[in-house]
């Protein structure tokens, strides 16, 4: 799905995968690392809709887990079907600074995660209710007031 949109915009890459930490090299002259994540919607009794990716996993071996340049983040629609999808695209550098580490008790390999709201007045919601205190970082909250500065 996200090479079809790299050949719609005549980008040149190489497939990777497997144990490289990243899945997609874009060909010369950048040879930027990209790391393509997908993420099914969750919904809320209310029947809003959320998705949620790992910017950056536990690693106790390595202090930067991180290998990729860019974050490819794939949002599905309830249908799951390609078509559908949002694209949301993520420098390293951005999540690297700018999002805090977080302690999920059910998510223990996360160091790093993304979560985007279909509202923003949800996410706002769950921002400031008491029991989500600290685990949404401003950047975050950047990500869902301006949803679209970060799409395709």
């Amino acid at each position: 799905m996200v090479w079809k949109k790299l050949w719609e915009h005549d980008n040149l890459f190489i497939p990777k995968g497997g144990q490289a930490g990243f899945d997609v090299v874009l060909a010369r002259p950048t040879r930027n690392k990209l790391e393509v994540r997908t993420a099914r919607c969750l919904r809320h009794k209310d029947d809003t809709r959320e998705w949620g990716w790992p910017a950056q996993k536990n690693n106790k071996r390595e202090k930067d887990s991180v290998n990729y340049d860019f974050l490819v983040c794939v949002a599905l629609g309830d249908d799951l079907e390609i078509g559908n999808a949002k694209f949301y695209l993520f420098v390293k550098n951005q999540v690297m600074r700018r999002l805090r580490e977080v302690h999920i008790s059910r998510y223990r390999n996360v160091r790093r995660k993304i979560a985007v709201y279909e509202s923003f007045s949800t996410f706002l919601a769950d921002w400031n209710n008491e029991k989500n205190k600290g685990s949404f970082s401003r950047f975050e909250k950047e990500i869902n007031e301006r949803l679209e500065d970060f799409m395709d």
